[in-house]
């Protein structure tokens, strides 16, 4: 998986970078088809938003912002919205298969 952090209107230290390293490290717990993960970090006034822009493995996106005071706070609620988003897409990948050698094999009555 390709990750990237970037900075808009801020600079990405090393620490911001190892934190939403470690943030997607998780995100890769839930769902692991992560083709590459932007996340874009950006500060407007006294607000710190955090961006992160999932391309998964068949061509979909997910996006999800948070905005916080601090930049961290920012991070991680931008990375469990994320981590919802991946959990209801896999769900619906889910519900979408066929059906399985149970409900196939049972009998009808």
């Amino acid at each position: 998986m390709n990750l990237e952090v970037i900075g808009r209107h801020t600079e990405v230290t090393p620490d911001i970078r190892d934190y939403a390293g470690k943030r997607v490290d998780k995100l890769l717990k839930f769902f692991d088809r992560i083709h590459s993960l932007r996340v874009i970090v950006s500060v407007e006034r006294a607000n710190h938003l955090a961006e992160f822009i999932a391309h998964l493995v068949k061509g979909d996106m997910v996006v999800a912002k948070a905005a916080a005071v601090d930049v961290y706070t920012a991070i991680d609620a931008a990375a469990d919205k994320l981590e919802n988003q991946l959990k209801r897409y896999k769900e619906r990948l889910r519900e979408h298969r066929a059906p399985g050698v149970e409900e196939a094999a049972a009998p009808e009555t």
